[in-house]
Parts: structure tokens; C-alpha cells; sequence
């Protein structure tokens, strides 16, 4: 976690298998309407249902979440940014 100025910001990188990427809602994770139907099948095995799990929580607490485009056997940055209100 580094703190710029009043953010901190964390940084994750991995690396995509292609049994993440056959999730239909992928390419529309975070966008609201593709949420509210991602809660319909309750289907845990989701990538896009944790993705979208994970910017809630970020905008929230008045932060942003975003994340590099997906390709097999790629790696992949998820950013959280939220402001830091004490000392990192």
C-alpha cells in the first residue's frame, strides 16, 4: 500500500486462466444493470460478481476500482484506491 497524498493505493497483479474468462458477464462487470443481474443466479463460481463485489466496496468508502482488460494466460492489475484517513 503506497499513500499519495491523501490516497492510498493498493495494487494486486495476477495472472488470468482461461477458466475465469468464459464468465458471460465479464466485459460488463462494472456496469450497474450487469450487477443487479449478476445477484439473480447467486452462482458462486462469478469472477464478475467478486470484480463487482470489490468496486462497491471501494466507491463506498469514496474510492475507485478498476482493472487491466482480461486475456488468457495474461497478467492482470486490479487498482483500489481510497482516500487514507490515518496514517499508512
Amino acid at each position: 500500500c503506497t499513500r499519495e497524498g491523501a490516497q492510498c493505493t493498493a495494487r494486486v497483479g495476477c495472472d488470468v486462466s482461461a477458466g475465469a474468462l468464459v464468465d458471460p458477464a465479464l466485459p460488463h462487470v462494472l456496469e450497474p444493470f450487469a450487477r443487479h443481474e449478476m445477484l439473480r443466479e447467486r452462482d458462486a463460481k462469478r469472477v464478475a460478481w467478486a470484480l463487482a463485489l470489490c468496486q462497491r466496496v471501494a466507491l463506498a468508502h469514496g474510492g475507485t476500482f478498476t482493472h487491466a482488460p482480461f486475456a488468457d494466460g495474461a497478467a492482470v492489475a486490479l487498482t483500489l484506491s481510497l482516500r487514507c484517513e490515518a496514517p499508512v
